[in-house]
């Protein structure tokens, strides 16, 4: 008995034939229910001999009827009776049928939904609908009758309401006039805060604002142009937010950007010049007129984090170990008064110092008999400058062997307190936000840095004096 469940109980669960013991006739299992046969129903004869006994009924009697015809007639009357009451029957039996495992659907009662599959087989049963039903029209079986309704009674009427296209225009005029307002509103707004405070927005004194109308005039752009460039510089906000001040897109802000600050960087180049020699003797500091009367320059470098670069050439050209990021650098120089006199092109943070020098352009503008001012690491250029009959001013080399002797340290403190102003210098390009240390300007600004620079120091040449006299 165990091994006959065993053996069933596998063919339950895992299918395949019955195996049984040889000579043994296959007989039911016990725990198997017995399930009663499904009737067979013949309904294409029943259907025919209820149409024949509906027409009959329906026509006339007439005298020349026989009675064998109205024996027929009665024959198959009482036919469809016996098959009625047997049809009845049957129903009831299948009703008191509870057998498990077995569908019983009744014939006269049709309760399963007409369900379409789709083709992709998807688990979703979508339910079918024929093919002459509008979506349209089905909404509109939906929605109230009074609102679809097209009876004459209704014309003229205050209480029904047509949608008209006049209508929907007018809306639709309506809502773009205030947009138009609204932009309009917020254009003036900004317009009229960066008239009462320039220098905050745009980095540009009071006094010199009439430079924005130069400029547009001067390079043939609008006058909102300039101003969306300036503040792009001073305050770097997003081009989302310059968009919601000055009431236009994002992409025509960033187009205005990249058209407009090439155009100003060329007219702003005029304010950075390189002084004549006895013009910066005539303005020279009391605190250089001791020992450094003959300095004319005083230079540095400065770097701009950016984007880390795709290529792989660009990213080490870029790497700066002193920033530890890709950077941009640049060497500018000032007259020991504080005026911005030569600024050079970006270089690649890995770029030495001497090398940029060099390169540059900045020995083209010195002339004989004159000295430049710059710290411990252009200590490389003084062969360069000695070549131009020029000297290097720099603080004495230290050695962590050798010890300074007194007057090194003295001398090392006087070149660092003066070459400070450079430094000063370099803290008023920081007040650009676009030029912070660590602004991480995108790749695609990277060709137009240049341009950026160049406006940030003109304008920084307009701002006050750097030493106070």
């Amino acid at each position: 008995m165990e091994k006959d469940m065993a053996n069933y109980m596998q063919h339950k669960l895992q299918g395949g034939n019955i195996h049984m013991k040889k000579d043994v006739v296959p007989h039911i299992f016990k725990c198997q229910m017995s399930l009663p046969a499904t009737p067979i129903r013949q309904t294409g004869g029943k259907r025919r001999r209820l149409d024949i006994l509906a027409s009959l009924m329906d026509a006339q009697p007439t005298a020349s009827t026989s009675a064998a015809a109205n024996l027929d007639v009665e024959s198959d009357a009482s036919v469809a009776h016996v098959m009625s009451e047997k049809e009845f029957s049957d129903k009831s039996i299948q009703v008191s049928l509870k057998a498990p495992k077995v569908l019983v659907r009744s014939k006269a009662t049709n309760t399963r939904r007409n369900i379409v599959k789709d083709s992709a087989c998807s688990p979703l049963k979508i339910e079918s609908v024929t093919c002459g039903t509008s979506p349209i029209k089905k909404y509109k079986d939906m929605a109230p009758e009074e609102n679809f309704s097209s009876d004459s009674s209704n014309e003229g009427s205050d209480d029904s309401y047509v949608c008209s296209p006049s209508s929907s225009d007018s809306i639709y005029s309506e809502q773009s006039s205030d947009t138009e307002d609204y932009k309009k509103l917020l254009r003036t707004g900004t317009i009229l805060a960066i008239e009462k405070k320039p220098f905050l927005n745009l980095g540009v004194p009071k006094e010199c604002f009439f430079i924005v109308s130069l400029l547009s005039k001067k390079t043939n752009c609008p006058h909102v142009n300039v101003l969306i460039t300036l503040k792009k510089i001073r305050l770097n906000d997003p081009y989302a937010i310059l968009a919601q001040q000055f009431g236009m897109s994002e992409s025509n802000i960033c187009r205005i950007f990249k058209e407009t600050v090439r155009f100003i960087a060329i007219a702003l180049q005029e304010l950075i010049i390189w002084p004549d020699a006895r013009k910066v003797r005539e303005r020279l500091p009391i605190a250089f007129r001791a020992r450094y009367a003959k300095v004319q320059s005083i230079i540095d470098c400065f770097e701009i984090e950016i984007e880390k670069p795709s290529n792989p050439i660009h990213q080490a050209l870029t790497w700066s170990e002193y920033k530890k990021a890709n950077t941009l650098k640049y060497l500018i120089s000032c007259t020991p008064d504080g005026l911005v006199n030569f600024i050079s092109k970006g270089y690649g943070g890995r770029t030495d110092d001497t090398v940029i020098v060099e390169d540059s352009g900045y020995l083209e503008k010195l002339s004989p008999d004159m000295e430049v001012m710059a710290d411990r690491g252009f200590k490389n250029i003084s062969s360069s400058l000695q070549q131009r009959e020029c000297k290097l001013v720099r603080p004495p080399s230290v050695s962590a062997d050798i010890q300074c002797t007194p007057d090194e340290v003295k001398a090392s403190k006087r070149i660092a307190a003066l070459r400070i102003h450079v430094e000063r210098l370099i803290r008023r390009v920081r007040e650009f936000k676009m030029l912070l240390p660590h602004a991480c300007i995108d790749n695609h600004l990277v060709q137009s840095f240049d341009y950026i620079v160049i406006t940030t120091y003109a304008l920084i040449n307009m701002q006050s004096n750097l030493i106070r006299y």
